[in-house]
This record gives structure tokens, sequence and C-alpha cells, in this order.
């Protein structure tokens, strides 16, 4: 792997993508214990389990998890989200997160104090065809942690590659050096306005970002793409008849951020922040 190079892309584009990344073994580890939570989870409620009953032992493939996914999105939506918070505490989903090798290219692109960096998620992105409540408009990471200075965006698929029809994150190359305004809301449009369960949206309107080049980030599981935490993406719909997984982690310099909170997310005006006078930031 070329360092330099791959330091002097990800400046210039803000984002990199690195084929064949994670090592397949343990990949396929994370898959079959993500499969496995979902598996546990509808196993617990009655009229699941009368349909898994002799299969349950077995259910950690792809077309296992989206069988399971599909028979509980409509009624048991709840239940499904539950399965996000296991994730992070999962030991073979820790496992494969707290690479060590993630933090080496991190300290390449983005000058990280490997003693203190820290590893937030994993975070499960699920993009059903045909539905955009899920997704989220143009937008950056930088908006969503207004106390954190500084971090590496690690995005990778699950099960399936993807692509332009099954749902993938389209980046505005170089969008990473300017500043750009959002519009915060509740849903994917207006027409969500009132419904529960709905993303919140940091949007950057299309008309700021019209004059970038959008890039859809193809990959494929072991796959990696990594960006600068002010580069502006957004999701696409799946238009394909297969739902696709990704894989989101962060990684945190949180050297130079302006907070003392140990909540990755803290915000100001929330009581999540942690702050006090004759904070010193350098740099």
């Amino acid at each position: 792997m070329d360092l330099l190079k791959l330091k002097k892309d990800f400046d210039e584009k803000g984002y990199v993508i690195i084929k064949d990344f994670f090592e397949k073994e343990d990949l396929k580890r994370c898959e079959k214990s993500i499969a496995q939570l979902y598996a546990l989870q509808a196993y617990k409620i009655k009229p699941y389990r009368e349909k898994m009953e002799k299969h349950y032992s077995k259910y950690n493939t792809y077309e296992d998890i989206c069988l399971i996914y599909n028979m509980m999105e409509e009624f048991d939506k709840e239940a499904l989200y539950q399965v996000h918070k296991m994730i992070l505490e999962n030991y073979f989903i820790r496992k494969f997160v707290n690479n060590e090798k993630l933090i080496d290219i991190a300290d390449v692109l983005i000058n990280v104090n490997k003693d203190v960096a820290l590893i937030n998620g994993m975070g499960l992105f699920v993009n059903k065809p045909g539905s955009n409540r899920l997704l989220y408009k143009w937008h950056t990471a930088e908006h969503g942690y207004p106390k954190r200075m500084k971090c590496l965006s690690v995005w990778f698929p699950l099960y399936i590659p993807k692509n332009e029809q099954n749902g993938v994150m389209y980046v505005a190359e170089g969008s990473h050096k300017v500043k750009f305004p959002f519009v915060e809301y509740t849903g994917y449009s207006s027409k969500d306005k009132g419904k529960s369960n709905q993303l919140t949206q940091r949007e950057i309107p299309d008309y700021l970002v019209e004059n970038y080049k959008k890039v859809p980030t193809l990959a494929k599981p072991g796959d990696v793409v990594l960006f600068h935490h002010s580069l502006v993406h957004t999701s696409s719909i799946n238009q394909s008849k297969d739902i696709s997984f990704a894989g989101v982690i962060k990684i945190w310099e949180v050297s130079k951020d302006f907070t003392l909170s140990g909540n990755i997310a803290a915000t100001p005006y929330s009581g999540s922040d942690t702050g006090r006078a004759e904070l010193i930031i350098e740099g």
C-alpha cells in the first residue's frame, strides 16, 4: 500500500477506497454475529419463533438476515432497532471494530494520537428496496458532532457489494475543504412530518453542492471507504430487490475537541456537553 499516495488522494478528494482491507475470516465472523443477533431477537417473539423453530441455530447468512428483517419490519421495528444496540456490545463485532490497521491508517490520514484515539461504532445502515425512511440527504459528520474537531469515518459493505442499484453512498469530491450551512429537521421530506421513528436530517441543500463531482463509493465486502469528517455525502435509494447493508465506524482524535465530555455525540444546549472555564485547546 502506497501510504504517501493514499494521504495525497485523501487530502485532495476527502476520501479513499482501499480494496480487500479486512481479513475474510474476520469479516465473515462479524457478519455471522449480526445475523445471529437478529435471529435471537426474532426467536424471542412467539409468531416468529414458530416460523424459525426448525432452523434457528442455522440463521447466520445474508438470506437469513433479509428473511428476518422483512418478517419483523412491519410490526416489530423497535425490536429490530434494539439489535443495533446489541451490535455495539458483541464480542466478535467489537474485535472486528478494534482493528489496529485502521488506527495506523487513521494516523497517516488525519494524524491521530494512537494512545488516546477513540473508536466509535459499529453502526449498521440498512437500505431496504424502495424505502427512503433510513436514508440521509447531503450532510457531513461534522454537523452532527459540533464539539469534535477531527475524525475519520470508516464505511464498508456487509454481505453483498454496494452498487448504484442497491443503495450506495455518494460523496461530493473535494467538498471537505468548504464549510457548509445546513437545515435541521426530522424525516426524509415534508411528507414524513408527524411520523415516528424518523431520522434527524442536517441537510446541506442540493444547490450548494451542485458544482462538485458526485462519486458513488462502489465497494464489495472486505473493501473500506475512509472519509474526512467534513466531506459532504448522501445515501441513495435502493432500486434493487435486495436489502443492502453497510457498517460504519468512526475513529476520533479528541485532543483538540472543545469539550471535556466523554459522550462522543456531545452537543451544545443539549445537556450532554461538559465544558468549563479556562479550557485550553491548542492548534
